[in-house]
Formats: structure tokens, sequence, C-alpha cells
């Protein structure tokens, strides 16, 4: 098995260690804003982030990542978040789509 560093390349695929795209949101209720490290220049299908929220959410809400564009948070593949679904301080766990980030 091969030991993972910074980023290994296996095939075509990058995987990403230590970091494991995780980072603390410096935006408001519903607008939250993550900065990685490493930074990621686009969103990818199957990229997965994890941030610590720092202010609940009231309502649908969005995600930024590294200064990309904000994309949509949902649950249950399409539905938008309700009032607290995100609490302060929660680690937050989603998936990009391809369109939006779901919620895990």
């Amino acid at each position: 098995m091969a030991q993972l560093n910074e980023s290994t390349t296996l095939g075509n695929k990058t995987l990403r260690n230590r970091n494991f795209n995780f980072g603390i949101d410096s935006g408001t209720a519903n607008t939250y804003v993550v900065t990685l490290n490493p930074p990621v220049t686009a969103y990818t299908a199957g990229m997965m982030i994890y941030f610590i929220a720092t202010n609940p959410n009231s309502g649908a809400s969005t995600v930024a990542v590294d200064g990309l564009t904000a994309v949509p948070m949902k649950k249950a593949v399409s539905t938008d978040l309700a009032s607290g679904d995100i609490l302060d301080n929660q680690i937050i766990c989603c998936i990009y789509d391809g369109t939006i980030f779901q919620l895990i």
C-alpha cells in the first residue's frame, strides 16, 4: 500500500491526506465561507469538505470554498436546509455532486 503524504496520485486520481479538506467557516449564518489548506482551484464532483460552522443556519444556505462561487448546500439530495440544521461550532461534512454540496 502506498504511503500518503500531502497528496499521492493513484492512476488518474489524486488523494489528499492530512488536511482532509478541512477549514473553519469565516462567513455568516446561511453564507458559509471556507478556506482549505492546501486550497482548491475548482469544485470537482465527489469533492468532500469538512468545516466548523461558526454560525447556526436559519434556512437555505450556501458554502463558498477558497474564493470560488458560493454553491447551495442541500439535505436529502434536493431539500433546502431548514433552520437549525447547522449548529454553532458543528463540524459539517458535505460532498459536491457536480451541482450542489450535499450535507452528509
